[in-house]
């Protein structure tokens, strides 16, 4: 099952914060953490606010939206 989540009105040349990003992707802030925290989401510095360029949100988003294949 694909989640739904937006990308078309991420600005590639913007940062976003966690919050922000949330908000123009469609999902919650903890699932933006959990995909930094993991490692599927590159951010500029480690340092609060966490702040995440527009096209590593878009690339990642886009990554998220391709659905899994079964193992038969």
């Amino acid at each position: 099952m694909t989640k739904n989540f937006k990308h078309r009105g991420i600005h590639t040349k913007e940062t976003y914060t966690v919050e922000e990003a949330a908000g123009v992707v469609g999902s919650c802030a903890r699932t933006i953490r959990n995909w930094v925290w993991s490692g599927d989401l590159p951010v500029v510095s480690q340092n609060r606010p966490i702040l995440i360029l527009g096209a590593d949100l878009k690339a990642a988003v886009i990554i998220k939206k391709k659905p899994r294949t079964r193992l038969q």
